[in-house]
């Protein structure tokens, strides 16, 4: 794939124009990629409200009828319900179960248990788990 920039001082603010035989996964990941980071989440944490970019949540989770986000640097609490997060998610964010959804960015393996469970190992060492009712809906965004 050839990239190349083209400076123009007209512009009243950026603009990213992709030209591509035809649009497949890849520049549909592109396109994801480049809406994501300048998306925000408003996550709640001791009071203090923080605009959080899209790209740096690990996951989102509900727990005790409240919606949390995860970075690397804290945990926020979240104003939209899981349906509605999943809606404007970006392609690399994976419902895996009722309560959880998470960016596959930061996922480092998945591995199979006995019992059917899918085990899920993050980058930062944190472990999460999917059922097999969501496998069919991770292989599809995996493949």
């Amino acid at each position: 794939m050839k990239v190349t920039f083209k400076k123009n001082e007209q512009l009243e603010s950026d603009a990213i124009v992709l030209h591509a035989k035809e649009k497949n996964k890849e520049i549909e990941t592109i396109i994801d990629y480049i809406t994501t980071i300048s998306k925000t989440i408003i996550g709640k944490q001791n009071n203090c409200n923080f605009s959080i970019p899209i790209c740096d949540y690990i996951n989102f989770y509900s727990s005790q009828k409240n919606i949390y986000g995860t970075t690397l640097e804290k945990e926020v609490t979240i104003s939209y319900r899981l349906y509605e997060l999943e809606a404007i998610l970006p392609a690399n964010f994976v419902r895996i179960s009722n309560t959880e959804i998470i960016n596959l960015n930061f996922v480092s393996d998945f591995s199979l248990t006995n019992n059917g469970f899918i085990l899920i190992t993050f980058k930062n060492g944190k472990k999460s788990s999917s059922s097999r009712r969501f496998l069919k809906k991770i292989k599809e965004k995996l493949l």
